[in-house]
């Protein structure tokens, strides 16, 4: 008469070993799904950020120009000035500044980053069927912004990511002990009473 060795204490080890499987498994899947998530995120942000710099670049060639050109033609300093702080205060510009023909500077704007790039405008005006050179516009911009949202983005899926990763595994975890433990329990316990002769 043979009797099977399986014991409660083996359907235990089976049960962790199979709980612990999952759980790695739902762990991995959560991280690729983390993973691809922040990569199409950054990339959708970066693109409509890249946008809006063009956008504002175009305003300024459009509606700017014309008139700081005027304005630099006559030496009209209290003008080039509201002008630059209406130029700084643009979406994703970080510093405008001037520099006329005789040298001087009128900038406004923010700090400079690193990542902040340069856009240079050459302002010239028609005189006796000439150009004749009034100043540069150097207008600095960069994605500050995107970078913020970039990071408070990345931290809201990661933390939603997290706490379904714990919730998930709290629940594979649960179900395993409570029906997959006793269902390997009665069958290694049936097992057991089965006598061959």
């Amino acid at each position: 008469m043979l009797s099977s060795t399986n014991s409660p204490t083996n359907a235990g080890k089976q049960t962790k070993t199979l709980s612990k499987k999952f759980i790695f498994i739902i762990i991995i899947s959560s991280l690729i799904v983390t993973v691809v998530s922040l990569v199409i995120n950054f990339f959708v942000e970066y693109r409509r950020a890249s946008q809006e710099i063009a956008k504002t670049i175009d305003i300024i060639e459009k509606s700017k120009l014309q008139e700081l050109t005027m304005s630099a033609w006559t030496l009209n300093i209290p003008m080039i000035e509201t002008q630059i702080n209406g130029i700084a205060n643009l979406t994703h510009v970080d510093f405008a500044e001037l520099i006329l023909e005789n040298g001087i500077k009128i900038g406004a704007g923010h700090n400079l980053y690193t990542s902040s790039a340069k856009n240079e405008f050459i302002l010239k005006k028609k005189f006796n069927d000439k150009d004749v050179y009034v100043g540069k516009l150097n207008i600095f911009t960069s994605s500050t912004v995107l970078n913020k949202k970039l990071v408070e983005v990345t931290l809201f899926i990661t933390c939603t990511q997290l706490f379904q990763i714990l919730l998930a595994a709290s629940l594979v975890s649960l179900y395993f002990h409570k029906y997959v433990h006793k269902r390997l329990r009665d069958i290694t316990h049936f097992a057991e009473t089965i006598t061959l002769s």
